[in-house]
């Protein structure tokens, strides 16, 4: 079973790793970097692995998600406390920042490794839906089109950034990017709500602008849906960007199409299957997060898998068992299969689910520490690296 996880014949590469990632955040650039990144940096002791800094980034995500959870079970509260949305803020951007600068202690400590750009990927593919929770919360819309949307909105960009990795041979992200504007994006809009209220994100454009000139079907818009539909704009702009950089890579028609057709079809069905359980479950309605746990585990696999496989310098390979597993959830959903039996299907999923992912998880952390003689979550003293 390991070896479907992980092909060990192909573990070789792992010794020829090179990071070859760049950000050309304009904002990272030039304000983040110089006046927060550079300074943190220096205060954290070179003892300490760049995958504990990883790790303490994503623990600022959970907390988020458990304060959520407690005050919005539904997504549908409308009387959530103000410091609901600072904590938010705050614990977002503390995972940011961590997660820029565990590849500066990599570097200092001179600890670059595979092991910790799959992990620091992984947490990222988590941290897609994670991290949407708070926004999800604020609009208070419960499990419906528009929160599909902000689920959507930072899954696609990073499937495809991953896509494109593995193809072109870096991850190379843009002047004005999700994981460094798009934050920062989401971050404002919890302050606004911390400041403002979680009213004031229900107004419609016709109540806050006071135009009338524009088109009622945009001024009936409420601010968090024309947010969300701004934000799946610029999703697309991305995708497209995302699709010509690997048509210039991969340059044959015939590997075009098998690149964008058949490498993703896993992902498209992962799409498909869970956008149908959310129009049409009322049981996900009521078990929001016990969903959310289901799909993020889910697409953190999908991800991660195709990381490990560039790594790896082998075949993109995202299939899996489980993955048909969850559109039965879908299909359940569609036919109006009887309430009880969806919960029972949506729970014994979501625990497999949750079960697998944590021996993925085990299986290629140990295999990639134990065949590069590294350590995990700590720094191995050199005579133990050798």
């Amino acid at each position: 079973m390991e070896q479907n996880i992980i092909p060990f014949k192909n573990l070789k590469h792992l010794k020829t790793y090179e990071y070859t990632s760049s950000d050309l955040s304009i904002t990272r650039t030039y304000i983040l970097n110089p006046y927060i990144y550079e300074n943190i940096i220096k205060w954290i002791p070179k003892t300490i692995a760049p995958n504990v800094i990883t790790l303490s980034g994503f623990l600022f995500i959970i907390i988020q998600v458990i304060i959520c959870a407690i005050y919005a079970p539904t997504m549908t509260e409308r009387d959530v406390p103000s410091w609901v949305f600072a904590t938010s803020a705050i614990c977002l951007f503390c995972y940011q920042t961590l997660d820029n600068i565990d590849g500066k202690q990599a570097r200092r400590t001179k600890q670059c490794s595979p092991l910790g750009e799959l992990f620091d990927h992984g947490v990222d593919a988590l941290t897609c839906t994670l991290g949407s929770i708070s926004w999800m919360t604020a609009c208070a819309q419960g499990m419906t089109i528009y929160s599909l949307m902000i689920l959507v909105a930072p899954m696609v960009p990073f499937i495809y950034c991953t896509w494109e990795e593995y193809h072109v041979g870096g991850l190379n992200l843009g002047y004005v990017n999700g994981p460094i504007e798009g934050l920062l994006f989401v971050q404002s809009g919890q302050w606004i709500c911390a400041i403002g209220g979680q009213d004031f994100v229900h107004q419609t454009l016709k109540d806050f602008l006071h135009i009338n000139a524009i088109p009622d079907c945009i001024n009936n818009l409420k601010i968090h849906e024309a947010l969300n539909i701004f934000t799946m704009g610029l999703v697309l702009l991305n995708l497209t960007s995302n699709i010509k950089t690997v048509f210039a890579k991969v340059t044959q028609t015939t590997e075009r199409v098998h690149a964008f057709v058949i490498e993703l079809i896993p992902f498209y069905i992962f799409f498909i299957a869970y956008s149908t359980i959310v129009i049409y479950s009322d049981v996900v309605k009521e078990n929001v997060y016990t969903y959310v746990v289901g799909i993020t585990l889910l697409f953190g696999y999908m991800g991660s898998s195709i990381t490990l496989r560039f790594l790896l310098k082998s075949p993109i390979k995202i299939h899996h068992p489980l993955l048909y597993l969850f559109t039965t959830n879908a299909m359940a959903a569609y036919f109006g299969v009887e309430k009880t039996i969806q919960l029972r299907l949506l729970q014994f999923t979501t625990g497999i689910i949750i079960l697998y992912y944590a021996y993925f998880v085990y299986v290629i952390t140990n295999t990639i520490s134990t065949f590069l003689n590294i350590g995990i979550l700590r720094i191995l003293p050199k005579e133990h690296q050798e």
